[in-house]
Order: C-alpha cells, then sequence, then structure tokens
C-alpha cells in the first residue's frame, strides 16, 4: 500500500494510524531526494518524529508478516480526501486515504 503525499511546511512529526501488532513496514520516502524514513510501530500508530522539510513524499505500509493485517484508510463513496490516491495492490482509489498526520512541535 503507498500514498504520495505534499507537506506544505517543515514537520517533525508524522503518524500513519496502523496498529502495532500489524506486521507491517512503514516508511516514508522524499521523492525529490530518495531518503527512505523508518517509522517506529507505537500503540495505534506508527510515527516518524524527526525534522522533515516541506515536499512531495511517498507513505508505503508493507505487510511483512505474511498474513493478512488490517490498516486503518478512510474510504468514501465519490469524494476525493487526498490529492493522490491510495495505490492497493497496483490499483489506484482516489477515494481513500491512509489516516495519517503530520505537524511541527517546538522543541
Amino acid at each position: 500500500m503507498s500514498e504520495e503525499i505534499s507537506l506544505n511546511g517543515a514537520s517533525n512529526y508524522l503518524s500513519v494510524q496502523i496498529h502495532q501488532a500489524a506486521g507491517m513496514m512503514v516508511t516514508l520516502t522524499s521523492l525529490s531526494t530518495g531518503k527512505v524514513y523508518k517509522l517506529k510501530p507505537a500503540a495505534a500508530v506508527y510515527k516518524l518524529e524527526t525534522n522533515i522539510a516541506a515536499g512531495h513524499y511517498r507513505i508505503t505500509a508493507k505487510n511483512t508478516s505474511g498474513i493478512g493485517q488490517q490498516v486503518d484508510v478512510v474510504n468514501t463513496q465519490r469524494y476525493q480526501l487526498a490529492e493522490y490516491p491510495l495505490v492497493v495492490n497496483g490499483v489506484k482509489n482516489a477515494t481513500a486515504s491512509f489516516v495519517y498526520t503530520s505537524l511541527y512541535q517546538p522543541t
């Protein structure tokens, strides 16, 4: 599963709502530099806490367990929630999106 996202400002926290026991590898890839960030499981999300520049990225969730996993996805009838479609097994779904959060938290 993957979805491209645009971060319009700097961030130092990004999370994707996938439960910790899901047996997934979740990454954020910068589409301009190719840099890959690995998100860590934490309760009900996989999270990344590092400085992330504004830009175009791809969130990828890969099942590493070998058995079916549940991932939280918002799906609507006709409304496109996100700028880019969620891609599942190579099929684009413009009315589906990961549930994710990106924000800047002053330290």
